[in-house]
């Protein structure tokens, strides 16, 4: 699947259509959120894609939010005690879960008889707690992290990367710029408050003025 479909469609103006909520949805089908369930059923994340694409979205996102290196170690005081009961697997396990969640989505695409054409977005949020842009890191370790987030999606598969719940321009800017050098057409969505703000308190205005020059290719 290539991107292109959407593309021409927001070239035309007309309306693209994304899936609902993922986490939401497990829990609202009485399955816990452990692990995003990506290894222990995936035969069910698979399935909540496959109802989303027969209900008519063009745009599937994965089962991926906050999922990467530094959301799995932050569960740890430091590095010692990570070491002392965290996973064997935990340096890869990140890595390896975003991986599946484009495989997943992406077989959901291929089982589904859809009449759209389906792209799979991977849904990655800020690399710290979306609501606390003042614990970002800094530049450089940013473009670090998310080359190799994008990058372990790109090679899953996935058709653009959509980055979500983002309260900083400064972090949203850093991301579009990694994207745009792994190859990746990138979406973001950001959360202001009733008056329109970001909680670094610039305004939503000034954060579609940054992407625009950036080159996102849609905000929401």
């Amino acid at each position: 699947m290539s991107y292109l479909p959407i593309k021409e469609k927001l070239a035309r103006r007309e309306t693209v259509i994304l899936d609902g909520a993922i986490g939401t949805e497990i829990l609202r089908r009485e399955v816990t959120w452990a692990d995003h369930q990506l290894m222990s059923r995936p035969e069910f994340v698979r399935t909540i894609h496959a109802d989303y694409i027969n209900a008519g979205a063009e745009i599937i996102s994965t089962n991926s939010f906050q999922l990467c290196r530094r959301a799995l170690f932050n569960h740890f005081r430091d590095e010692t005690h990570r070491r002392h009961i965290g996973a064997g697997d935990l340096d890869t396990r990140a890595n390896t879960l975003l991986a599946q969640s484009v495989k997943l989505a992406v077989e959901a695409r291929e089982q589904t008889k859809a009449k759209q054409r389906v792209a799979v977005a991977a849904a990655v949020t800020t690399l710290e707690w979306c609501f606390r842009p003042d614990l970002a890191p800094s530049d450089a370790q940013a473009r670090t992290e998310y080359r190799e987030i994008f990058q372990v999606v790109k090679d899953a598969g996935a058709d653009l990367v959509l980055l979500e719940t983002v309260n900083s321009i400064h972090e949203a800017a850093t991301a579009l710029e990694v994207a745009k050098e792994v190859g990746l057409p990138f979406w973001i969505s950001f959360v202001p408050t009733e008056k329109g703000k970001l909680f670094t308190g610039e305004t939503l205005k000034e954060a579609a003025r940054a992407m625009e020059k950036g080159g996102a290719d849609a905000m929401l």
